[in-house]
């Protein structure tokens, strides 16, 4: 799997139309006006087919920010 930073970069300029420069583990559904709930259904989506993870409702719903989805699939990742 690629470098998980890298891959969320490239997934949120690309689902919520954001420039580089803005993203950051501090970055927030509040900050981002894309980031409704379609968006956030099409990034979970995305997040699933690029590293195999499934996840529950509760995880989706803590999905608040950029650094609260590097902790989520972190914690979900096989360990190497």
């Amino acid at each position: 799997m690629p470098d998980l930073d890298a891959l969320l970069k490239k997934m949120f300029v690309e689902i919520f139309d954001i420039e580089e420069d803005e993203f950051g583990d501090d970055l927030s559904y509040e900050d981002t006006p894309d980031w409704d709930s379609l968006g956030h259904m099409m990034m979970v989506t995305a997040l699933t087919k690029e590293t195999g993870v499934e996840f529950d409702i509760e995880e989706v719903m803590a999905m608040e920010t950029v650094g609260h989805i590097k902790l989520i699939v972190e914690e979900k990742l096989p360990q190497s």
